[in-house]
């Protein structure tokens, strides 16, 4: 959707939540994943930002959000809920999720090889250069997010 000239996309998005939890037949959960390159953008302050506005319409009948951020944002996100004015509740409206194994790693990553069709429907049917690619992506993967 283009949004005209002159018109506030912060506002739209905001009106389009609101929307979404008055009129939605069925509902909505919107998921953004390394949510953390919003929180460090914002940092400074989360009152006011369209975003948290906009957050505010979940309802979690209607309208749900799930916010995936890497641990050491926890804070972040704390101030997120503070803005929000929500408490952080473990298991109600906040959970930890481990990082993939390797194994499901891998399976994500060929999921994603073969929809953009880059890799055989069939493992079996992978060349030894593709397998070679896969391993080495998931330990780059890897390596980065535990440095032993």
């Amino acid at each position: 959707m283009a949004v005209p000239v002159g018109f506030d996309a912060g506002d739209l998005l905001v009106r389009v939540f609101t929307w979404l939890r008055r009129n939605s037949p069925r509902k909505v959960v919107l998921c953004i994943d390394q949510f953390e390159q919003w929180l460090f953008t914002h940092a400074s302050g989360m009152d006011g930002s369209s975003l948290a506005d906009a957050l505010r319409q979940c309802d979690g009948i209607n309208l749900q959000a799930i916010l995936m951020v890497r641990d050491d944002f926890w804070m972040g996100i704390t101030r997120l809920m503070q803005a929000l004015d929500l408490e952080i509740s473990e298991n109600h409206n906040a959970s930890s999720v481990d990082l993939f194994t390797k194994t499901n790693a891998r399976h994500v990553l060929t999921l994603f090889g073969q929809a953009y069709g880059q890799l055989p429907k069939l493992i079996s049917s992978f060349s030894p250069r593709q397998n070679r690619f896969l391993d080495a992506a998931i330990l780059v993967e890897f390596a980065e997010k535990c440095p032993n």
